[in-house]
């Protein structure tokens, strides 16, 4: 606990508090009466230690409770940081407040940001003992701030006369043929599901020992021809003989090569020679892993020119819709993490392999995170397999302590050639004619696109020839860097590396430059480690990155940008000097690089765990804790305890943690389950084409238009829905590729006034591909008899308009709604809240933007970007009328009377969003949900295996199509 000297004992008696009850509206701003009590206590290293682990920017907490404090209470808090340096060359921080309490808190460290940290520290505590902080940092005075959203309704439902007949006809209808006839015929799903007709599905057929003869022949015959001259000489050459020892007597092997040594090229062809000098060449299947789509396809064919031979012979590559195979035994795959993630679901002990590359493991996403754990597994199955772990940053021995015994390690040195290393300071920035040079605000990094664009044109004007290789954070930072660029006549090709891009479009990076010209390549971090861009010379790190974490609190996917860590840094740095000497701009201070982190943070430590418990259940039937625990970086109990709350709310897992009729459904999909959730309901309600299409443009964060601003985007869309931006996008779609079957079907067909010129071409045929793709996920599923979606019918228009909230939201299972106030100055105004309290502000581009009474309820995903001041910002939002919400909202729903009218209160693990009807009303729409609940129960345990007779599923059939009429007519105005 924090020690306050003596004469802070009866503070409280001698100070005024000022509690904002006892404030009047026009009240003028008061100040306290206060004496000075310094604090002299001290943290020690360790616990400064800690506490700064919890709470990364303390001085941000302090300052953001005492704005809130004064904005909210209208009081003067007198905060003030005060720094001097002492005759021991420590700076001395004073951080004074005169709310509740006056006090001084002090601390003295090197530099002005570590004495802020350790006097906001102790302020922290302070404030915590006196219940003014909660154990997070959160102010305790926020629960005044926001509104009550349990307080006054929301909305209101008021059913009329034909509505209730309506429902009740439903309701007896139910009760007094269907039910009886779920009871009679209700069967249970078959487990035995072998329709699995997945398209990366990799299996070699079978061969006679004739054909193993010949493919050892040839696969000989053609080793001693290959030339070894040819090849450059890396620094793992000299390692081959070692490497492929500690292969051969050891089941896991770690190599941490420096970059440039040639490992990711290297390994697999030391592996495949050994084993076809052995004559046992089509014994020999290696798969690598990949964290990237681009990685996997530029190895593949450097390793295939390098054999002299072309894609398809002994070398391959398979990633999301796209693949090249061998089709015969003696084979070197590349793919990406996630293909062999799938394989494993079918193939736990990977018998097609007798070797397993993991490259770059050191990146830690998630993917590899399940990979380790599940070939960790493999290798206890089948004692045949070896598995290789490759990356140039990893913590060997952190990687061999969870292996254990059956691990070994070997280092390589690198090569790369001399590389220039320059960071931020003013000298720099006036000579690159910078006018401004701030990248950091408050800890946090600060977008500055002028600053790289002038970067990227000094060094076209001052330096050699040479491509320039710029990391950004994402999408939005590439197109504003490309439009600085762009406003003049210049010189530049400028090309983009982004995962939401095709592979035909990433693999362009690769291609030199027009004569005359300059290359420039816009990228992400996938383009960090296993690419090697010939002609870069130059690189730009801004230092920055795209992080998306959950925050359970605010009950959503924020994407923020962060710093990258100095292991990323030096990735980055690598790629200047591959080919030739280089030049690196890091666009951030020597000392700022210092503070980051050295490694990463794990993606398991701040991702959702939803669709990893899921997948994992594929596996395992063990406990969540119990199989998460086993992981490399094991996730704390709470996310996993949050995750497996919300799982079960969905409805995918029971009370034990089993999978439910809708977790076997889904448990294998690629995506969100709250998004398969949604795609498995559509099937029921007839609206599956548009939601596919929603399905498929959140979980692939594709950007359908080309470069249009917020408010031309939200005009677009607005032409195709007026309070949906999801079925907005699902209609522009629609439109698009009913023009492209046009164009196919009919020669003379006029597409001059159907081409939108502000959509992105590229996106929307990937958009194409994922949802057939995702449509095989369906059929494997037994949701659908076609796997081409071109074929699945719908209900009509109208309907789907109206149906489509219901499926959101019974996915999604989020809600925002319109709460109004009034302002001091008497004006009433509204704000939108979600169902877990925090305020939400629509982005520009929604079509609910600004928008009136007619959106006071909305659904959203868990997609966003936190701002300040606890605030959470929406790109995209669908209205949902009020009596959907009711019925398909998840959690439990009851009923409540508040005296004076009648409230409906539904629930969300104890979070509440109230609408107003009358006790009648309540009853009915309870009956009806109940009846859904029941009959979409039903379905989910039944639809599509064929274990019910004709007759029987044709009435249930018809019953489903009446259910979607009764819903259509309810929701009509």
């Amino acid at each position: 606990m924090l020690k306050i000297k003596s004469s802070l004992i009866g503070l409280r008696n001698i100070t005024t508090c000022f509690p904002a009850t006892h404030l009047r509206r026009n009240t003028k701003l008061t100040y306290p009466q206060y004496s000075t009590v310094h604090d002299e206590s001290k943290i020690t290293d360790e616990d400064f230690i800690k506490l700064k682990r919890k709470f990364v920017s303390p001085r941000n907490i302090i300052s953001n409770f005492y704005n809130q404090v004064e904005r909210t209470q209208d009081i003067k808090t007198g905060l003030h940081f005060g720094f001097v340096k002492n005759q021991k060359n420590l700076w001395n921080c004073k951080l004074s407040v005169q709310w509740p309490n006056p006090i001084i808190f002090s601390g003295a460290a090197t530099t002005k940001v570590k004495a802020s940290d350790i006097a906001s520290l102790n302020a922290i505590r302070w404030l915590q003992d006196m219940d003014k902080l909660d154990n997070t940092g959160k102010p305790l005075i926020s629960s005044k701030q926001r509104i009550d959203i349990a307080a006054t309704p929301t909305t209101s439902i008021d059913l009329k006369e034909k509505d209730i007949k309506l429902i009740s006809s439903f309701i007896e209808k139910y009760n007094q043929e269907i039910h009886p006839l779920i009871n009679k015929e209700k069967c249970v799903t078959s487990e035995d599901d072998n329709s699995n007709d997945d398209q990366f599905d990799f299996t070699l057929p079978k061969f006679s020992h004739f054909d193993l003869s010949k493919r050892n022949d040839y696969l000989y015959n053609k080793l001693k021809k290959l030339s070894s001259a040819k090849l450059v000489q890396l620094p793992i050459d000299n390692y081959e003989k070692n490497i492929l020892e500690i292969i051969e007597n050891n089941q896991v092997t770690i190599i941490k090569g420096e970059p440039g040594c040639g490992k990711s090229t290297r390994v697999p062809n030391f592996i495949m020679k050994k084993w076809i000098q052995d004559k046992l060449g089509t014994e020999c299947n290696v798969y690598i892993t990949q964290p990237r789509r681009i990685s996997a396809i530029t190895l593949a064919n450097r390793i295939a020119k390098e054999r002299d031979e072309e894609l398809g012979d002994v070398v391959g590559y398979q990633v999301r819709l796209k693949q090249i195979l061998p089709k015969k035994l003696g084979s070197i795959v590349f793919a990406s993490s996630g293909i062999l993630l799938q394989k494993l679901q079918v193939d736990p002990e990977l018998k097609a392999f007798s070797h397993v590359i993991i490259d770059e493991a050191h990146e830690q996403d998630l993917n590899t995170e399940l990979l380790l754990m599940l070939t960790k597994n493999a290798l206890k199955l089948n004692k045949n397999l070896k598995l290789i772990i490759m990356s140039a940053t990893l913590d060997a021995e952190h990687f061999q302590n969870y292996y254990g015994q059956s691990a070994a390690s070997i280092s390589i040195p690198g090569f790369t050639h001399p590389v220039e290393t320059h960071f931020l300071s003013n000298k720099l920035a006036r000579e690159w004619g910078a006018y401004s040079q701030t990248v950091e605000l408050n800890d946090k990094p600060l977008w500055n696109p002028q600053l790289v664009a002038s970067v990227i044109k000094w060094i076209n004007n001052k330096k050699p020839p040479g491509a320039i290789l710029c990391f950004v954070s994402g999408w939005q930072d590439i197109m504003d860097v490309n439009k600085l660029l762009q406003q003049r006549m210049n010189n530049f090709d400028i090309m983009f590396a982004h995962s939401k891009l095709t592979p035909e479009k990433q693999i362009e990076i690769m291609e030199p430059a027009r004569d005359g010209r300059r290359k420039v390549v816009l990228a992400t971090n996938i383009a960090e480690t296993s690419i090697t861009i010939n002609d870069v010379v130059y690189v730009i790190d801004t230092g920055m990155q795209n992080i998306s974490s959950w925050n359970a609190e605010k009950g959503i996917k924020l994407l923020d940008r962060c710093w990258v860590s100095q292991a990323n840094a030096k990735q980055r740095r690598g790629r200047a000097g591959r080919t030739q000497p280089g030049e690196c701009y890091h666009l951030y201070t020597l000392d700022r690089f210092k503070k980051c982190s050295e490694y990463s943070i794990p993606e398991i430590h701040l991702t959702p765990l939803e669709h990893t418990i899921l997948n994992l259940k594929i596996h395992s039937q063990d406990k969540a804790k119990v199989v998460l625990s086993k992981l490399l970086n094991p996730p704390n109990i709470q996310n996993i305890n949050i995750a497996v709350s919300e799982l079960q709310l969905l409805g995918a897992l029971d009370k034990e943690e089993n999978l439910t009729a809708l977790g076997k459904r889904i448990a294998a999909f690629p995506f969100d389950p709250c998004l398969a959730k949604a795609l498995v309901h559509s099937v029921f309600f007839k609206c599956l084409d548009s939601t596919l299409t929603i399905i498929t443009y959140l979980s692939s964060n594709m950007n359908i238009f080309k470069e249009t601003t917020p408010y031309d985007s939200r005009r677009m869309k607005s032409e195709y829905s007026s309070c949906s931006d999801h079925l907005a996008v699902a209609n522009i779609f629609s439109e698009w590729n009913n023009t492209q079957n046009a164009l196919q079907s009919n020669d003379t067909y006029d597409n001059r006034n159907t081409t939108n010129y502000s959509l992105s071409k590229n996106s929307l045929i990937m958009t194409y591909r994922l949802k057939n793709l995702f449509a095989q996920h369906l059929y494997n599923s037994m949701l659908i008899e076609d796997k081409d979606v071109d074929d699945i019918n719908l209900i009509s228009q109208k309907s789907l308009n109206q149906l489509l909230p219901a499926v959101l939201v019974s996915g999604f299972g989020n809600l925002v709604f319109r709460k109004s106030f009034l302002r001091r100055n008497g004006r009433k105004d509204y704000v939108y809240i979600n169902d877990a309290g925090i305020k939400v502000i629509l982005h520009s581009e929604s079509v609910n933007y600004n928008k009136g009474k007619e959106t006071e309820l909305l659904t959203y995903f868990r997609e966003g970007r936190s701002l300040n001041n606890d605030i959470v910002m929406l790109n995209t939002s669908s209205y949902v009328p009020p009596i959907l919400a009711i019925l398909f909202f998840n959690g439990q729903a009851s009923f409540k009377h508040d005296g004076r009218d009648n409230c409906m209160i539904y629930l969300k693990n104890g979070q509440r969003v109230n609408i107003s009807c009358s006790k009648g009303d309540w009853q009915q729409l309870l009956s009806l949900r109940n009846v859904l609940r029941n009959f979409i129960n039903f379905l989910m345990e039944t639809y599509g295996h064929n274990e019910i007779d004709e007759q029987s599923y044709n009435e249930i059939m018809r019953f489903r199509d009446y259910m979607c009429s009764v819903l259509c007519k309810l929701v009509e105005k």
